[in-house]
């Protein structure tokens, strides 16, 4: 076995793994960098599989979803301590 079939084997079953982890995270920025990490050894693999246009593509993707995952994070936080500020004064 050849260390370019490893990698691409490594990497297809790190990429299934990481969603996973991705499920179980709490927080959503967690959440967010799991599935970027998964995306990023998919382009890895695509990479090694000899399909760069398709790599890229997925990257590419992977360049909108962090900063979303991001903003929801962000305005979810937001929302439960304005929300938590709101109870508190009932």
């Amino acid at each position: 076995m050849d260390t370019t079939s490893l990698a691409t084997g490594l990497a297809l079953v790190a990429s299934v793994l990481c969603p996973a982890a991705a499920m179980r995270a709490s927080p959503l920025i967690a959440s967010a960098l799991w599935l970027a990490g998964s995306s990023a050894l998919l382009a890895t693999a695509l990479y090694f599989l000899e399909a760069p246009y398709v790599a890229v593509i997925e990257l590419r993707g992977q360049a909108f979803r962090i900063p979303a995952g991001c903003g929801v994070s962000i305005w979810h936080r937001n929302y439960r301590q304005q929300h938590a500020v709101g109870l508190a004064h009932c």
